[in-house]
């Protein structure tokens, strides 16, 4: 398995219910962008609530200034 060396980053098999990821993901609150637009995500983040409405991007995106 490789790890972030600041554990930052964990990466797994998201497909064994036994695996640390997957443990981690169904321990604490989690959630992956645009899960809504059934891309099915890799990337979960866990611990932090959801971007609401009220979020604001640090920098424009470019073609959309």
């Amino acid at each position: 398995m490789t790890n972030c060396p600041v554990y930052a980053l964990h990466f797994g098999d998201l497909d064994d219910p036994e695996s640390q990821v997957s443990m981690a993901i169904g321990a604490k609150p989690s959630f992956r962008l645009k899960d809504e637009l059934n891309t099915q995500p890799k990337v979960y983040y866990i611990g932090a609530p959801p971007p609401g409405g009220d979020t604001r991007q640090i920098e424009p995106v470019k073609g959309r200034e």
